[in-house]
């Protein structure tokens, strides 16, 4: 029995002492060392079979027998290959990585021992057994998000040709439960703005109502946020403020910190009209901050953000829900509302004013004022020309609801 090594891309097949025949096949790992892959049979076709399917691999510039286990490749794809990406999407993705991944026996796997039933096992015990505390399951929304995330990297995987295929495509994942909103009432908000009359944050609650932003959208506005254009007041939407994690925070170190960074997408940088009545809330905010400024020893920001703290300075999202939640409080609002659901209430107000009015804002207004992503040939056909006059069509369709609202008429 010959053991000499043969070239890389042909390889042997041979009978051994026992009995059971053996096809080899030699490649050259990405790490740059030598290997020899075998496969045993009790019938020489089947290594023959093997061995062929192993040539045509390697003729067609895949890259065969990587040792590189799916925890590492992960960690390499996040590194060099999404450069790009937002801060806070980096920070999410490494955390998938270092929590889940890491933490199952899928992590220590070679790419090319990688099966669908090993994938599909990864998700069912995420389903089963995903909690970090050990009590129970992750949701179905978040399986999905680590999968979407697990999907890519195998994907940029194929591409490098470290393995032939993305075997993510053949699992079966949990359908989506959409929960059901259920939209604020005329009635509602009528009393959540009573609630939050003279509230040192109600000009928060006004915009998220009728300005229709994200959370982290309305935490990141300043008082230069506040332009007026041809006569018209907008409010101008360039920055998010969130709380993201530290993936390499050290012993002592707070594991999350605020940053003033990037919007969701493209379309969300953006001018929102504002309505007379919310800008009246505004100038009361705007005041109330210049006369803190006066008294506070120069403390005071010298551009403070609409939804400050003593000394003009940010205040977190968890600090905000807190006082949302105090409103709907006070306002006898008793059924759980979410602060997004102020962003579905803008959307359905608009809406409803657009078909009811004659001079009502088109429906792709809207959807702009909203800063939802669209794909290009959407915005090339529909927003080439859209300026900020015409976004202001979108708040002067809700004029006399919003009036009434706000003056209890």
């Amino acid at each position: 029995m010959s053991t000499s090594k043969a070239a890389n891309g042909t390889g042997t097949v041979m009978q051994r002492s026992n009995g059971l025949w053996e096809a080899r096949f030699w490649v050259t790992c990405p790490n740059g060392k030598r290997r020899r892959l075998s496969k045993y049979g009790r019938r020489k076709r089947d290594c023959i079979a093997w061995l062929t399917e192993m040539r045509f691999r390697a003729q067609n510039g895949e890259t065969i027998g990587s040792d590189m286990c799916l925890l590492r490749w992960m960690r390499v794809w996040l590194q060099e290959y999404l450069p790009d990406i937002r801060s806070s999407t980096r920070a999410s993705y490494a955390a998938v990585i270092n929590r889940h991944v890491a933490e199952h026996r899928i992590a220590d796997i070679k790419l090319c021992d990688l099966t669908t039933d090993d994938l599909q096992r990864f998700i069912n015990d995420l389903l089963r057994k995903g909690r970090l505390d050990g009590q129970g399951g992750l949701s179905t929304k978040t399986v999905r998000n680590i999968f979407l995330i697990l999907h890519k990297a195998l994907r940029q995987a194929v591409g490098n040709r470290l393995i032939r295929l993305n075997l993510a495509d053949y699992v079966a994942l949990p359908k989506a439960k959409r929960a059901e909103i259920q939209l604020l009432s005329d009635e509602e908000v009528r009393q959540i703005l009573t609630a939050s009359r003279g509230e040192r944050w109600e000009c928060g609650i006004a915009i998220l109502l009728f300005c229709g932003l994200r959370l982290s959208e309305l935490l990141a506005l300043r008082a230069d946020s506040v332009v007026r254009l041809d006569g018209r007041d907008y409010l101008r939407v360039e920055y998010a403020l969130k709380r993201e994690q530290q993936v390499d925070a050290s012993a002592g170190q707070s594991k999350t910190v605020v940053r003033l960074g990037e919007l969701k997408t493209e379309g969300s940088r953006r001018l929102v009209p504002l309505l007379p009545e919310v800008c009246e809330v505004l100038r009361r905010n705007l005041s109330e901050q210049q006369q803190a400024a006066a008294v506070s020893f120069e403390l005071y920001e010298s551009n403070p953000f609409l939804i400050s703290n003593e000394v003009g300075n940010y205040v977190d999202a968890t600090t905000f829900r807190k006082f949302f939640k105090q409103m709907l409080e006070k306002a006898g609002v008793n059924r759980r509302v979410r602060i997004h659901d102020c962003r579905h209430y803008y959307c359905s107000l608009a809406v409803r004013s657009a078909s009811s009015s004659p001079n009502g804002a088109d429906l792709s207004l809207v959807k702009k004022c909203l800063g939802h992503s669209l794909s290009s040939s959407i915005t090339e056909a529909v927003y080439l020309h859209v300026n900020a006059a015409d976004q202001y069509r979108v708040a002067e369709s809700m004029i006399q609801t919003v009036s009434a609202l706000l003056h209890n008429d």
